[in-house]
């Protein structure tokens, strides 16, 4: 079925008469089931895997979520049911662009007629087109591939969402998703929140089980929502024909009320039965959802693609030395090994904890270094202290502002003790010092820097980058005026 505009049309500047379906309209953020697809077929991520939701900058582009928090690390199937930007765009960026890219013209995509390269990690936000019509081709594609009981119905799955010209050249490849990756793909879009009366859909027996995605464009000028059922498969668009955007028009608002009418008049077609074959048991770590490591003390069993058999372990879950009382971390310079306490904990960087445990109540950071213990640690880095912005050897764009004035940079730290002051130095002079939130405001001059930050305990972390731009070194602890100009992508 292919239903368009408004009947009968309105006046001709209204864009009644456009076709959209075939127009090539940014896809906002329905590409993100695509990419941990990739990611699983991989064996790169694993469903209930942490992956990093903290401030992130790339050069100049700074993604933020919808909301503009962040979770410190959130299970990558929730991540995506959530769809949350910061966690997608630092899996694009670890999987690849170009690589990603390729995957998306396999699955029917035809739009993507430029490099990877031309996208960047704006890609998983919107920064591609699709149409219409392409979309949930490529949607159907997933829900055929979940169905397949070979290699070649796999194969077959996405050259039937693609037209005719395509196929023969692409049947000879291996099928970009198997059954196993694009089945727990589907798993993970059921748990995306229902819009209006459906959101308590769990509580009727007569609901449908619907596999979904919304999208929102950069300015609200696109409205997505995506959806399949073993049998069907319905794409939504709302939005101007003219490309004017439209506050609050989002997918979640706009498009997905649309999808569950339609999706309530059709016969009902039950759910996806796991794959026959391409899902592997598989030890995993409760805590952090990875591979289970040798530390890792409470596991669980978890269906896996095949490849997540060689997925990393978990990293997470190590051993701390600590006193009778873990009270405090110790080691054989400072305490008798007779006396040493050795336990598996689960630690997450600064940076993640720092988030992660406003959310979590039952985190336990590991405990301090004992005063006497410290002093006998030569030169490790803290770990207690991180940065959060810059990474090292990042490349820093210095701004100006508005009215032609030097703009500054805000630097962003994380430490454990919520307390704890942090004293910054910027190219041995310095800088200025930060208590519970530890973010300053600097402006470099263009070159390279190293910026040193030391805590109350003598504990260190240092980061070197180059600054690009105009500027003059000066420092406050919170901006006073508008800082970096950075890109906000809408949610969905």
């Amino acid at each position: 079925a292919y239903v368009g505009n408004h009947w009968p049309p309105g006046p001709e500047e209204q864009g009644e008469h456009v076709d959209v379906v075939p127009a090539r309209r940014s896809t906002g953020s329905v590409l993100k089931p695509l990419l941990y697809a990739s990611m699983l077929e991989a064996g790169e991520v694993l469903p209930r895997q942490l992956v990093a939701d903290v401030p992130t900058h790339i050069g100049a582009f700074h993604p933020e979520n919808f909301d503009r928090a962040y979770a410190g690390a959130v299970p990558a199937a929730q991540a995506l049911a959530r769809s949350l930007n910061v966690p997608a765009v630092r899996l694009l960026r670890a999987h690849g662009v170009e690589r990603f890219t390729a995957v998306l013209r396999r699955l029917g995509l035809r739009t993507l007629d430029r490099p990877g390269s031309h996208y960047g990690l704006a890609l998983i936000l919107g920064g591609a087109e699709g149409t219409l019509w392409d979309v949930t081709g490529v949607y159907a594609g997933l829900a055929r591939s979940a169905q397949a009981r070979t290699p070649d119905e796999a194969r077959a799955a996405f050259f039937e969402a693609t037209y005719r010209t395509t196929q023969r050249a692409a049947r000879a490849e291996s099928a970009p998703l198997g059954p196993a990756a694009s089945y727990l793909t589907l798993q993970a879009m059921l748990e995306v929140e229902r819009p209006g009366e459906e959101l308590a859909w769990r509580a009727f027996s007569s609901a449908r089980k619907v596999a979904w995605k919304t999208g929102t464009s950069y300015g609200f000028r696109d409205a997505w929502a995506v959806g399949v059922t073993p049998r069907v498969a319905i794409g939504v668009w709302a939005g101007n024909a003219s490309g004017e955007g439209r506050a609050g028009l989002t997918g979640h608002s706009a498009a997905a009320p649309i999808l569950f009418d339609l999706v309530g008049g059709l016969p009902a077609s039950g759910w996806f039965a796991p794959p026959e074959s391409g899902l592997e048991d598989v030890d995993v770590c409760a805590r952090s959802g990875m591979r289970a490591g040798a530390q890792c003390e409470t596991r669980r069993a978890e269906l896996v693609p095949k490849a997540g058999l060689d997925s990393a372990p978990c990293s997470f879950c190590r051993l701390v030395h600590a006193d009778a009382a873990l009270a405090w971390q110790v080691h054989a310079d400072c305490e008798p090994l007779g006396a040493i306490r050795a336990v598996s904990w689960f630690v997450l960087p600064p940076a993640l904890e720092t988030y992660y445990r406003r959310l979590h109540a039952d985190y336990r950071p590991p405990p301090p270094f004992r005063p006497d213990c410290r002093a006998a640690l030569s030169g490790a880095q803290s770990a207690s202290l991180s940065f959060v912005y810059p990474r090292e050897g990042a490349t820093v764009y210095v701004p100006v502002e508005m009215d032609g004035s030097l703009g500054r940079v805000v630097f962003d730290a994380a430490h454990r003790d919520a307390s704890a002051r942090v004293f910054w130095h910027l190219d041995d002079e310095y800088a200025g010092e930060t208590v519970e939130a530890h973010q300053l405001a600097l402006a470099p001059r263009p070159g390279r820097h190293r910026l040193v930050l030391v805590d109350e305990r003598g504990e260190t972390v240092e980061r070197r980058f180059t600054a690009i731009g105009r500027g003059a070194r000066s420092s406050a602890t919170l901006p006073s005026g508008p800082v970096v100009q950075l890109v906000r992508t809408a949610g969905s």
